[in-house]
């Protein structure tokens, strides 16, 4: 039964109550802080048999409400609150997330971020969209190399190239330094340290002024941000309802996937015969199996079943800044079989048989971590890469513009076409649920259906000659 506080004012009368809820005890036996509520007596009350009668029934309504979970002691601001949700995702391994979350929160959090979560409205997300799509000036620290790097690298003893990989910085990295141009203070602290130099002897800071106006798209990443760490603070009882249902993220008008026509697909199969034989296989994988990029890359010779023709997507390689290279589950945390064309394994059986060749040929220098797509000592390469490269080869060979999810959209196209159904396409692309690729394809599905009622038409009603 709820517990009733009166309180006085100084005249000794009293004005109001605080309503208290037993909430339990801790593992030592110790009360938890009780659910609270206040409630002033209005004026319009003026017998104590109203008062009683009032003050009993809102008692009584907020017990109920307190054992269906209705009520919550949290007092977290949204940012506090979303630093939690931080955290959660960073016990999983889902760095990639934690950093593209913590990239919206920072935008998010400058405008709602002392709200406490519970006060949050609907109306307060509004003014944020509304905010978020006007134009705005960004300030940001780059650095600007001072030092002679080409002396400072030939001084070293090495190649440009051999710089790079020891630094762990990219080859545009380092041709910006040369050419005196901005980079990131991470990546010049990253050639600092390597060096066993400080940055201010390497590099001036500067700031970099640039104006920033958010498309109605990336609003929209951030207004489903902010549902999706509601949606666990009504999980966890915290809100009772999620106040990002109540909010009007601008529209986003829908674009149809991109995939290749089958004639652009057998051009950059084309093109890649004269590549080398590792991007050969990262560009016919991404091409047979519709795979993300980085499940590619995080692709380990262990799940490579020559005999049956499967290969075993299981891992997902990404990279973060601050972080780097690093391996996670696929996005939906399962593991999935995939059949591959006998061309695609013949490439792989070379490409093993030459990379078990260089082996033996740098020694010690390899790193050996089981990977097929490596850097040159072994260690995986940089998911990013294959999007350079492809860019390269495009303007190489006057392609069209080479996305690697757009070979993803290209298989679900060409499954599509040849009649296989929605549940095994959905299964070797990796969808968690069948909804997600009848969602992302639904435009194939309608033309599909729109030739089907085509040819009911013609078989039906057509006059007969």
């Amino acid at each position: 039964m709820a517990t009733v506080i009166p309180y006085k004012d100084k005249n000794g009368k009293i004005v109001s109550y605080q309503i208290q809820v037993f909430r339990g005890r801790d593992s030592s036996g110790k009360k938890l802080k009780p659910y609270t509520l206040s409630w002033k007596i209005p004026d319009t009350y003026k017998s104590d048999k109203a008062i009683q009668k009032a003050l009993d029934r809102i008692a009584g309504e907020f017990e109920t409400e307190c054992k269906r979970g209705e009520h919550s002691i949290d007092r977290r601001t949204f940012q506090q609150y979303s630093e939690y949700i931080l955290s959660l995702k960073e016990r999983d391994n889902k760095l990639k997330t934690v950093f593209r979350y913590g990239k919206l929160l920072d935008r998010i959090n400058a405008e709602i971020g002392e709200i406490k979560i519970r006060e949050l409205t609907g109306e307060d997300l509004n003014r944020l969209y509304i905010k978020l799509g006007k134009e705005r000036i960004i300030y940001s620290e780059m650095a600007v190399a001072k030092a002679d790097f080409k002396k400072l690298i030939a001084d070293n003893g090495q190649t440009q190239k051999e710089f790079c990989i020891n630094a762990k910085i990219g080859n545009k990295s380092l041709a910006a330094v040369l050419q005196g141009n901005n980079i990131k203070v991470e990546t010049a602290t990253k050639i600092a340290i390597y060096l066993h130099l400080s940055l201010p002897e390497l590099f001036n800071i500067v700031k970099v002024e640039r104006s920033e106006t958010l498309s109605p798209l990336t609003i929209r990443h951030h207004h489903r941000l902010i549902h999706n760490i509601l949606k666990i603070a009504k999980k966890e009882r915290i809100v009772t309802i999620n106040v990002a249902e109540e909010a009007t993220p601008p529209k986003v008008h829908k674009h149809k996937a991109e995939f290749f026509e089958i004639d652009e697909i057998i051009a950059i199969g084309e093109a890649l015969k004269e590549q080398p034989i590792k991007w050969q296989a990262i560009v016919m994988l991404l091409i047979d199996t519709g795979a993300r990029r980085g499940e590619v890359m995080g692709l380990r010779w262990k799940s490579v079943d020559f005999v049956n023709g499967t290969i075993i997507i299981e891992n997902n390689l990404q990279y973060v800044p601050g972080k780097g290279i690093y391996d996670e589950t696929t996005k939906t945390n399962e593991a999935r079989t995939v059949a591959v064309s006998p061309q695609v394994m013949k490439c792989l059986k070379r490409l093993q048989f030459e990379q078990n060749v260089y082996k033996l040929q740098v020694g010690n220098i390899w790193k050996n971590q089981g990977y097929c797509f490596v850097q040159e000592d072994g260690s995986p390469m940089n998911p990013n890469s294959i999007n350079n490269w492809l860019n390269k080869l495009s303007d190489k060979y006057a392609l069209p513009k080479i996305h690697p999810h757009k070979f993803r959209h290209s298989q679900a196209s060409i499954l599509y076409a040849n009649n296989v159904d929605i549940v095994t396409i959905s299964n070797r692309l990796g969808h968690s649920e069948v909804s997600t690729t009848q969602n992302i394809y639904a435009h194939m599905m309608e033309e599909s259906d729109k030739k089907a009622q085509e040819a009911i038409a013609n078989a039906l009603y057509q006059k007969k000659a």
